[in-house]
């Protein structure tokens, strides 16, 4: 990944930023695959780990997968502005998004994706308590078929029937973005720029920084 960092100008390193993101959405081994989500609640700043699951250049959207009924849902109701933190350590390249979030629930947008989604991930959205919720001692959260299902393995096709009960709890996060940061703690020389919406203009700007 580090040689398409090394590309000279604002235009290639955005190109790049997509590009990985791209290949991130396919790799569960990529480095920028998993994003730190951060959000406002009650005057303070709240932050989890979240899949990337997709991502548009010309909408210039990316997006994650929650459930419904966890703390950030009801946090970015209460205020869409959200940030985001993805750090490939490797190169030490930091990606640095801002941005306003929509929630996908009960439409279309939902229905596609949650037809893409794996077998073993829709066991995610088929908790029994919602995600934060106090319990006595640690615990799966989930039902015991379900749990059993994680025991041997798998099936996609026989079932699906048991894990459809998930589509209930399962929301699509799509954030556009309206800047990022792009920073490289690179050997010889740290290098860092911006892009930002220019909203009068209807084009992403970018321009250089100090590190």
């Amino acid at each position: 990944m580090s040689d398409r960092w090394s590309a000279a100008s604002l235009t290639d390193i955005t190109d790049a930023i997509w590009c990985n993101w791209r290949e991130a959405t396919r790799s569960a081994n990529h480095p920028l695959r998993l994003g730190i989500l951060a959000t406002l609640s009650a005057g303070r700043v709240t932050q989890r780990t979240l899949v990337l699951r997709a991502c548009n250049e010309n909408a210039r959207t990316i997006t994650s997968y929650t459930d419904v009924r966890s703390p950030k849902v009801r946090e970015i109701n209460a205020d869409s502005r959200v940030s985001w933190l993805f750090y490939g350590a490797n190169e030490k390249l930091q990606i640095r998004v801002d941005g306003q979030a929509r929630m996908h629930i009960d439409d279309e947008v939902a229905d596609a994706c949650w037809l893409n989604v794996s077998a073993r991930d829709k066991a995610n959205y088929i908790g029994v308590l919602p995600p934060g919720t106090a319990v006595k001692a640690a615990t799966s959260n989930l039902p015991q078929a379900v749990n059993e299902l994680l025991a041997r393995g798998f099936d996609d096709e026989c079932d699906s029937g048991l894990l459809e009960a998930g589509r209930t709890n399962f929301c699509v996060l799509v954030t556009t973005i309206q800047q990022i940061d792009w920073l490289w703690l690179k050997e010889g020389g740290h290098v860092r720029c911006r892009f930002a919406w220019n909203e009068e203009g209807q084009e992403f700007q970018g321009i250089w920084l100090a590190p």
